[in-house]
């Protein structure tokens, strides 16, 4: 199984999808969680559908049911809302709230969240444009990524904020680190250039800390793994 069709969710990085729906004169605001394990497309989709189902059973009339389906040729996948029958009330809707909504919204009234560290798995569904659905509308996701990690970062505090994080900010990253491997599988990366250095003059050590962090700078637990890299310190010559 390649992992671009594979997707690890680990005990501390369940991933969370939080959205509404409109079921009777009002909106009610729900966070699901994918329970913690590997996923390929079909059993994520048999996942989402059955936590998307048991979200709108909690309220009464329960008036919407969701189906969820994964097109391995295309690997795409689709989130369809259906209205119980008799239903005419055209302001019952549903919607996939994205990040950068999520992190502004004011008037949120489900469960409570951490704005800053939101664990969301919209970007495993490509869900970045705010849309609302109605009856027999379907959220599309045009290329399911169930590798979500493309790249580690190891940051120290032997830097000195001389290199730019993926936000575009200073940063103490020392290495960037692309995942060519597989899932379960030893990641080498032993990628060097002459003129990568980073400065470390003027500076005092008593101890070195380490920590690897993903895209969005968030930390990354490693869970007893071993991990081995090499320093080596340089004296420049002045002229550089």
């Amino acid at each position: 199984m390649y992992s671009k069709h594979f997707l690890n969710s680990s005990r501390r990085r369940s991933k969370h999808v939080r959205f509404d729906f409109y079921p009777a004169l009002t909106s009610e605001f729900n966070i699901i969680t994918l329970p913690p394990r590997n996923y390929t497309g079909y059993t994520l989709a048999t996942e989402l559908v059955k936590l998307l189902n048991a979200a709108a059973a909690k309220f009464s009339p329960v008036v919407w049911s969701f189906t969820c389906t994964y097109d391995q040729g295309v690997n795409t996948l689709t989130i369809t809302g259906n209205l119980k029958a008799g239903i005419t009330d055209l302001r019952n809707s549903w919607e996939l709230y994205t990040d950068n909504t999520l992190k502004t919204y004011q008037n949120w009234t489900g469960a409570e969240y951490d704005k800053t560290n939101l664990h969301s798995f919209n970007s495993n569904i490509q869900n970045i444009s705010p849309q609302r659905f109605t009856d027999k509308q379907s959220y599309i996701c045009n290329f399911l990524d169930l590798h979500s990690i493309k790249n580690i970062y190891l940051s120290s505090n032997m830097a000195n904020f001389d290199s730019i994080n993926p936000q575009g900010y200073p940063s103490n990253i020392v290495k960037k680190t692309p995942l060519t491997a597989d899932y379960g599988y030893l990641i080498v990366d032993n990628l060097m250039t002459l003129n990568d250095y980073l400065s470390c003059s003027n500076r005092t050590f008593s101890q070195l800390d380490f920590k690897f962090t993903n895209t969005e700078g968030l930390e990354l637990p490693i869970y007893g793994m071993n991990v081995s890299f090499t320093i080596i310190f340089v004296k420049l010559p002045d002229s550089v």
